[in-house]
């Protein structure tokens, strides 16, 4: 993790990668996957530094070296000669970065909160941030909630002189191999196996023993099932593996069943945590750098934590992302930009589809065809715009709901929202959240799905290869079949988060209410008082609600408990 860390004199980084070499001084906080292939190609002795490494990099390849590098990394580059600075961020965010300009120079941490000891007490909020964390749906790939603080945009190159600033994209959308159009769904899915293994190996390389997220889906039992599968091969992992699981006993989210049958397929420990057990600490003590940020799960708790912690280890396993790089939205509508209308219908219609169901993908696909002013004017006009949202940000919000355009031409709708996902701020935004309550423990999360020669794969697949028109269609379903126990892989049902949003609300609605009818009203300027309390009403009574409106409350008291705070009242709730 990289401390504050100022460029505008001396680098200094505490734990992190430091060198100088030829006038050149980085810090970095990084995982480089390729290091051997590029000391290799650099020319580089084996016993060399990885900072070093770096170095020589950026001195053959100039700016766009990040292209150059495959891992999990965040970069700090001081070019003495020229009197720059460098900063990048692997393609996907997972190590974050942040920084903020003064007279004096620049700074940069790996955590907001080394910054923001150096802003003023009145340091002025970012107003779009904080109505997208109200309406949790963010758009903006480099706001923090603090004005002057920003973050360096993942897949991108962040340059400063005395004069100027640039941010340059290095990182694009990966070209398809035209290799694999001639070869066998059998053998594409035994390729892509092979690539993900790498992925989860190069995860689960650690001087400590390394904690496994295992649920229900398909996504964290893939990854706990190719570990498996390495530690079995005999392959140089963590001297240790542990599984973690939340449940939830009593509400219709658990799925300890499914839990047991991954947990029976191999052959290291999965331990559990109650879900139900939510801290309110977000609401009683919150963090300085954002609302809501100390506990990041769905449920309110932190039990991987707490297993990581009792054996010592220091890397988590995620499964966030799967979802983003399997799903094959779009698939329907490239059927029908090829013609091929009998494989659209039975997407649109497949067996045991009611007509009501049937007649709601229709009206979602033939939208997909409306040019895309028409498709941000349809999303701005019917946008929900809470009644308890300031009217000074309903134009904000209408705009929030609206999809952002790419600037990319792709060959089909599949890898266009692949890549919409992958790049959007909305996923990076956990991924931070979750980094930055693991980092201060000296702990930190990976993410296999979120591996660039995977994703470079995926992107490769055939349409040929391509799941076909059924509920939940993921590529992995079929691909990774012969690794996962059967019950895993035929199972159609996500999980319910709805009760378990709505019991982390119900344990902290007195602090709640307390929040919203007590005391000076923090968050006047973002919400209005009493349309929150007739919002709250609403929603905690009788009539069934959405998932929504349970996190909507939700945000709206940890941004007023938040508020308070740094204000400096003394009791939050």
């Amino acid at each position: 993790m990289l401390s504050a860390i100022s460029l505008g004199a001396a680098v200094q980084g505490g734990r992190d990668a430091v060198a100088q070499f030829e006038s050149i001084s980085i810090a970095a906080d990084a995982r480089i996957d390729n290091l051997d292939e590029l000391k290799a190609e650099l020319g580089a002795r084996p016993a060399e530094s990885a900072a070093r490494i770096l170095i020589r990099a950026y001195l053959k390849w100039g700016d766009l070296f990040p292209d150059r590098l495959v891992g999990d990394f965040a970069l700090i580059l001081w070019d003495a000669r020229q009197r720059r600075i460098l900063a990048t961020r692997d393609p996907f965010g997972v190590r974050p970065l942040f920084y903020r300009t003064t007279k004096r120079g620049c700074c940069f941490a790996s955590h907001t909160t080394n910054l923001i000891s150096t802003l003023s007490e009145q340091a002025d909020l970012d107003d779009g941030m904080v109505v997208e964390y109200l309406l949790w749906r963010f758009k903006t790939q480099e706001a923090t909630f603090f004005r002057e603080i920003r973050e360096v945009r993942a897949g991108h190159v962040l340059t400063m002189t005395a004069v100027d600033r640039k941010t340059t994209r290095y990182w694009f959308p990966p070209a398809p191999r035209l290799d694999l159009e001639g070869r066998s769904r059998d053998e594409v899915f035994e390729e892509l196996r092979s690539v993900f293994r790498k992925s989860v190996l190069r995860r689960i390389r650690s001087e400590n023993p390394v904690v496994i997220h295992v649920s229900g889906g398909l996504d964290s039992p893939s990854i706990a099932t190719a570990a498996d599968g390495l530690l079995l091969a005999g392959h140089q992992v963590a001297p240790g593996l542990v599984g973690a699981s939340a449940v939830y006993p009593g509400l219709e989210g658990d799925e300890s069943r499914l839990i047991d049958t991954v947990a029976r397929h191999i052959h290291f420990p999965v331990e559990r945590w109650d879900g139900t057990r939510s801290n309110p600490i977000d609401i009683v003590a919150p963090a300085r750098e954002a609302p809501g940020s100390r506990m990041t799960t769905t449920s309110g708790t932190e039990g991987d934590i707490e297993i990581a912690q009792r054996h010592n280890a220091t890397v988590i396993l995620s499964g966030i992302a799967g979802d983003d790089l399997m799903a094959v939205f779009g698939f329907t509508r490239d059927l029908l930009s090829r013609g091929a209308w009998r494989g659209a219908w039975g997407s649109i219609s497949p067996p045991g589809a009611g007509v009501r169901t049937v007649l709601g993908r229709v009206r979602m696909v033939a939208a997909q065809f409306l040019p895309t002013s028409v498709q941000r004017f349809r999303a701005r006009t019917t946008a929900d715009v809470p009644e308890w949202l300031s009217p000074q940000f309903h134009r904000l919000s209408r705009e929030i709901a609206t999809d952002d355009a790419t600037d990319f031409r792709f060959s089909s709708h599949v890898r266009r929202n692949i890549w919409k996902r992958l790049t959007g701020p909305q996923g990076r935004r956990s991924i931070g959240s979750m980094q930055a309550k693991a980092m201060p423990l000296g702990k930190e999360y990976r993410y296999p799905f979120l591996d660039r020669e995977l994703v470079d794969f995926v992107f490769s697949i055939p349409a040929t290869c391509l799941p076909g028109p059924v509920k939940y269609a993921r590529i992995h379903r079929e691909a990774f079949r012969s690794m996962l126990p059967p019950e895993i892989v035929d199972n159609l049902v996500k999980a319910e988060l709805t009760p378990v949003v709505k019991n982390r609300v119900l344990q902290a609605l007195p602090r709640i209410e307390r929040l919203l009818t007590q005391g000076p009203w923090a968050s006047e300027r973002y919400v209005n008082r009493a349309a929150a309390n007739r919002f709250l009403r609403v929603v905690a009574g009788p009539a069934k609600v959405q998932t929504r409106d349970w996190w909507r409350i939700w945000r709206i008291a940890t941004l007023e408990a938040w508020l308070r705070t740094r204000l400096g009242y003394s009791d939050p709730s």
